[in-house]
């Protein structure tokens, strides 16, 4: 699949990803038939029942609490008229550090579930979270919840049969199938990406994938739900270091985005900020102080996006290098802005703990993962888009050397083709007027012959230049073909045998001339001794054409070449010839619409000159 369209499929994925997740959290986020309040505080079980000292408040699904020292007791009650037994409590989300439920027995209440991050926990229905299965005897009655967690507290609560249990763990089965999938399409792209083209945006990027792949398995529940049998680990360290170091990983990434645009020195601010966050954020989970670790992780996340959007005001201070990817300011703000909204969000609903908490919860997580892969492979489509149109103009531009580059040599060939024929052509008279003077014997036939060959070679190459920048023009008229081959015969002088009729053709006259005046000449020059040059006018159906014969003494080499400036067969060379002759009667020919080929050329060889009927 070629990258383009590879890129192509990967936004697709990334936009349709977001849509269909926001539909399907506010889908399945409402939860009904249930009632819950909550009171925060160190009580035992017997307080939180007997209700001595203890204050309820109403409870929303999806408020999100904070970060509490102390436990939060939660109390349902289930309203249904017809409670049966093999209903489901689902308790979500899975990063809770302890969870206690308690329901009514026969002997008072007792602890029917101790589950949670930091705890070895029963297998669940659901990867996210904890289920624990409830009886109509313990439905009638309040079901009490601790929660004691060092994460930040908004827990959702479900009660619903196996069927409904069984459809959330599927859904949450597909959501981590289809982000780890996408994941992957991004991670196997970079990798190919970075092979071809390292830089150091697309590295921090498949650094960045690789943490959140981990961070996915462990924050979706996934990899206790996966890897055991009987019961699910805990895994509360493994949580939080993922959480902290993906963090700090995307803050990395964010900073070498920056650096496509701006200088170190500009955006070292935005170094050093990361940099600082990660060193307190480390010191304080060192230290045991695991809620100031996330708090600190939470508002660097946040800070950094804000620093990042508002750098882009800045003007550009890289240089433009084609060779790496390219990004403008508008679109590195865009990607600062759309993590940074998500976040901003949960910052306000949690200071007025709103109920939709937990829903912009879960669309932020997959937002601040895959908007970043959807960024990347928009620039990577569009780095992409670039090279190519460059790669294409150098390519039209390299073409077009060449073709300058050949056309240069074939004018020093020509050059050097046309030097050669002068130093043959003339060296010959010249060889003879040397020899007469020498004898003493320079007679004025001798000079006139020798004069007329210098200046026979001088006018025939004059004159093909003369056709070939257009200054020779053509004028068509009607010609009396057996008159102007008859008047041929008398200037080259030759004895040619020829079958004539009364046929006209419309033609330049002085082209024609000149074409059958080389192809009669060629013809006497090249004939085999004491033979005759024969001519002859067939009209046909749909052509009228000359045929202009000669025997040959030996077979021509390279026919096909006959009609190449400059070019005279090895067989006749110590001919006189210019090889322009026949260049420039199909030069000509080809001018005023007539053809010239040649028919024959082992003992005998014929050339053809056609006109259409019609001319």
């Amino acid at each position: 699949m070629p990258v383009t369209v590879l890129l192509k499929h990967l936004i697709l994925s990334f936009v349709g990803t977001l849509i269909v997740l926001f539909s399907t959290v506010m889908a399945v986020a409402e939860t009904a038939h249930i009632e819950i309040n909550y009171v925060i505080g160190d009580y035992e079980i017997e307080e939180i029942v007997s209700q001595k000292n203890v204050t309820f408040s109403k409870f929303d699904l999806g408020k999100n609490l904070g970060f509490k020292d102390k436990p939060v007791w939660f109390r349902i009650n289930a309203q249904t008229d017809n409670v049966v037994d093999g209903q489901h409590l689902i308790i979500t989300p899975v990063h809770i550090d302890n969870i206690q439920v308690f329901a009514n027995s026969v002997h008072g209440y007792e602890k029917i579930l101790n589950a949670g991050d930091r705890e070895t926990s029963p297998i669940s229905m659901i990867p996210e979270g904890y289920s624990v299965t409830l009886t109509s005897y313990q439905l009638d009655a309040p079901i009490y919840i601790e929660i004691a967690s060092k994460n930040v507290i908004y827990p959702s609560f479900k009660i619903v049969g196996f069927n409904e249990a069984r459809h959330l763990a599927i859904t949450s089965v597909f959501w981590f199938s289809l982000s780890f999938g996408i994941t992957l399409l991004y991670f196997a792209w970079a990798t190919s990406a970075v092979v071809s083209s390292p830089q150091l945006l697309l590295l921090t990027f498949i650094l960045r994938l690789a943490m959140f792949s981990g961070a996915l398995f462990v924050h979706s529940g996934m990899w206790r739900f996966l890897t055991s049998l009987e019961s699910l680990p805990p895994q509360d360290l493994i949580h939080n270091v993922t959480g902290l170091a993906y963090i700090t990983v995307a803050q990395l990434f964010d900073f070498a985005l920056l650096r496509t645009i701006y200088c170190k020195t500009a955006i070292k601010a935005f170094l050093i900020m990361v940099l600082l966050s990660a060193l307190a954020k480390t010191v304080f989970f060192i230290s045991g102080e695991v809620s100031l670790a996330l708090i600190v992780n939470n508002i660097s996340a946040l800070l950094t996006l804000l620093l990042g959007a508002m750098m882009v005001v800045l003007p550009r201070q890289n240089k433009i290098d084609t060779s790496k990817i390219q990004l403008s300011r508008t679109a590195v703000g865009a990607y600062f802005i759309l993590q940074a909204i998500p976040l901003i969000l949960l910052f306000i609903l949690s200071y007025f703990e709103n109920s939709n908490y937990l829903r912009i919860s879960d669309i932020m997580f997959m937002n601040y993962a895959l908007v970043p892969g959807g960024f990347i492979a928009y620039a990577m489509l569009k780095h992409q888009q670039r090279t190519y149109r460059a790669n294409t103009e150098l390519e039209l531009r390299a073409q077009h050397f060449i073709e300058l580059s050949l056309l240069e040599q074939e004018k020093r060939s020509e050059m050097k083709r046309l030097l050669e024929t002068l130093a043959h052509e003339i060296k010959t008279p010249l060889a003879t007027l040397q020899m007469a003077e020498a004898v003493g014997r320079i007679d004025q036939k001798i000079l006139q012959k020798s004069t007329d060959s210098i200046s026979t070679v001088l006018n025939q190459i004059s004159r093909v230049e003369h056709i070939e920048r257009g200054a020779f023009v053509l004028e068509t008229t009607e010609i009396d073909l057996c008159s102007l081959i008859k008047n041929v015969l008398k200037s080259v002088d030759s004895s040619a045998n020829i079958e004539c009729m009364d046929i006209k053709v419309n033609a330049d006259w002085n082209g024609l001339y000149i074409v059958l005046s080389n192809l009669v000449g060629n013809g006497e020059k090249y004939k085999k001794p004491k033979t005759q040059v024969s001519i002859t006018i067939e009209k046909l159906s749909d052509s009228i054409d000359v045929l202009i014969k000669n025997a040959l003494s030996r077979p021509i080499l390279e026919p096909d070449r006959l009609f190449e400036k400059y070019y005279r067969d090895t067989t006749n060379a110590n001919q006189p010839g210019t090889g322009l002759g026949l260049y420039l009667a199909k030069y000509l020919t080809h001018a005023f619409g007539a053809e010239l080929k040649i028919l024959k050329s082992d003992d005998e060889f014929v050339m053809r000159l056609s006109f259409s009927s019609g001319m």
